[in-house]
């Protein structure tokens, strides 16, 4: 079989350099040169390395030679790569040009090493057969489909699709494997005891299975450290096996993708992915108690916690129905991001210290004004009823020189700004929105974000549930409708001592009968959890509640069923002054007034 395509990702040309132009083509000297890089140095490094494996490219010499220095240059690449990968560490998805070049050179490195190890791949085949031809055959593959491997996980974490010709050049080298009875043979693996040429290729395959637009950056790196071991719980099989819940056409450059939705392609072109033993065991060390969990026969980092061991549950099984059916849109909606900016919004552009001062209990008087904010002295420090100025947790005191109050709005609006998006698709479940322009650091899978209408005054809350770059195209957002409406609240933890702790943002969505939904509070990520007894402020009020039951839709905030633990309260005394009389509000009754007038 023939290693070369039509794309041919992996361009292989004739080498033509007789020796190396940094150190002898030898292993004893290359480790020498290795030894001296000058590690502190990343971009001098990175330099040196990105030559070297380059002049490997062209190097005349055996393929014995050519894999035992590429052996040998492998982990310096992968720290190389490991460091460039931290530079492009951010929490903005849009790339700037510096941070560009910082991939274009971590994908351009990655490249340069698989395009070496299909050279000696190719090299070796022309060997006689035996043991040693084999075995440089399996690992100059094997050395390949793991740099693959690699750029495909820079893909993912920056959300954007694979080079073209990518898939038929992984199916490709797979399929020369297996016409050589290589795919199953073990090969020492470092840290892992062996890993086969079929467990590297399933590895990609899992990843592009897994959602992982739907993942942030970091899940996305930690998942993909462990699926080469995992990949032994997953299996190539026949497309039209019962148990086939992905398939893929080795002869095409494309990645795998629900069986179902490959019914028009011939049956004989595919090629199945079995992922049910490798679920079945997330499903069963998600059902253990923490000791039973260090017995489990799947190896689970500390780093991988039980969202994502869900989410992997969720994208490797059978894919729902979509609920309602796509529209295309057009025009743009105005969108806020995250829980503080949505909140801000909420309450009506105000910041969250102005949002408690503002709302003070007024149940304790009966004769008194029914908006205390028409008076023009309501407001001045010394005006509050029974109030201890140092000890109210709501009152704060600037002894610095403010600003005017219109500057103040105007600062709000450059802290929480509204973002104008173009609207590509739309349904009653949420939207499929364009990004313009460089992005804010709030814009991660798994947060809050608040939509608005132009013809509407409200805000619909909604959660970004997948990021993705296509190909010639800028950002796309997928966005999950959550709450039509929602209303602003703080929330505080209880303490041991009952003292309540610091006052977090949360908002309260209302309850959904027809749907069967109840009232629902959003909190914080940390520190909320089940079961815990919270101190809720709304409505110029403080209540206690004991938060029930958790919804898990992201790992960015919490979403929880509550009640209340507070006895029912008696009416709210109404205020009997000449204002109120203005309210328009229902009838009085005036039974109790007839006597003592």
């Amino acid at each position: 079989m023939d290693l070369h395509s039509a794309f041919d990702l992996l361009h292989v040309t004739p080498p033509d350099l007789s020796s190396l132009s940094f150190a002898a083509a030898q292993p004893a000297a290359l480790s020498r040169w290795l030894a001296e890089l000058p590690k502190a140095n990343l971009g001098e490094t990175t330099r040196r390395l990105y030559l070297a494996v380059q002049e490997l490219n062209r190097l005349q010499t055996g393929p014995a030679t050519r894999l035992q220095l590429l052996e040998l240059l492998q982990p310096e690449l992968q720290f190389a790569c490991a460091q460039l990968e931290k530079q492009l560490r951010s929490p903005v998805v849009i790339l700037d040009s510096r941070r560009q070049q910082i991939a274009t050179l971590w994908h351009a490195l990655l490249l340069q090493l698989a395009r070496a190890a299909k050279l000696a791949a190719s090299e070796a085949r022309r060997l006689a057969a035996g043991d040693e031809q084999r075995s440089l055959t399996a690992r100059a593959l094997r050395l390949a489909l793991q740099a693959l491997y690699q750029l495909l996980c820079q893909h993912h974490v920056l959300y954007t699709p694979p080079s073209q010709g990518f898939w038929l050049e992984l199916h490709q080298l797979y399929r020369f494997a297996t016409s050589q009875q290589l795919e199953r043979l073990a090969l020492p693996a470092g840290a892992l005891a062996t890993l086969s040429i079929e467990q590297s290729y399933l590895a990609c395959l899992l990843l592009a299975c897994a959602r992982t637009n739907q993942l942030r950056p970091q899940a996305i790196l930690r998942l993909g450290e462990v699926l080469p071991a995992w990949s032994r719980l997953a299996r190539l099989q026949a497309a039209h096996a019962t148990d086939s819940l992905f398939a893929f056409a080795p002869a095409t450059d494309s990645p795998p993708r629900y069986t179902k939705l490959l019914q028009d392609e011939a049956p004989e072109q595919l090629r199945g992915l079995s992922v049910q033993a490798l679920v079945g065991v997330l499903q069963e060390y998600l059902a253990l108690d923490a000791a039973q969990r260090r017995r489990s026969p799947l190896a689970i980092p500390d780093g991988l916690d039980d969202d994502l061991l869900q989410h992997l549950c969720s994208a490797w099984s059978a894919p729902s129905e979509r609920s309602f059916r796509r529209i295309s849109g057009s025009g743009r909606i105005s969108a806020c991001l995250g829980i503080s900016a949505l909140h801000y919004h909420l309450a009506g552009r105000r910041r969250f210290a102005d949002f408690l001062q503002l709302r003070e209990e007024e149940l304790s008087a009966d004769f008194q004004r029914h908006h205390r904010e028409r008076d023009p002295w309501a407001k001045a420090f010394d005006a509050s009823r029974n109030e201890d100025l140092l000890n109210n947790p709501h009152r704060q005191i600037d002894y610095a020189p403010g600003k005017a109050a219109p500057a103040a709005a105007e600062q709000d609006g450059e802290e929480y700004p509204r973002h104008q998006l173009q609207v590509i698709n739309h349904s009653p479940g949420g939207y499929c929105l364009a990004w313009d322009g460089s992005s804010p650091e709030q814009l991660q899978t798994g947060d809050l974000i608040g939509l608005q209408h132009p013809d509407e005054q409200g805000w619909h809350v909604a959660l970004i549930r997948w990021i993705r770059q296509p190909r010639g195209s800028g950002l796309q957002l997928g966005i999950e409708l959550l709450a039509p409406r929602a209303q602003p609240c703080s929330l505080r933890t209880v303490q041991a001592d009952g003292r309540p702790g610091q006052h977090l943002r949360g908002l309260l969505i209302g309850a959904i009968p027809a749907l069967g939904r109840p009232p629902l509070l959003i909190a914080p990520h940390l520190p909320f959890q089940q079961g815990q007894r919270v101190l809720l402020h709304v409505d110029g009020r403080d209540q206690r509640i004991l938060l029930s039951r958790r919804h898990v839709l992201s790992g960015s905030f919490n979403q929880f069923e509550y009640r209340s633990l507070d006895p029912a309260e008696a009416p709210k005394r109404k205020p009997v002054t000449a204002l109120s009389l203005v309210d328009d509000g229902p009838a009085e009754d005036f039974d109790s007034l007839w006597q003592s007038l």
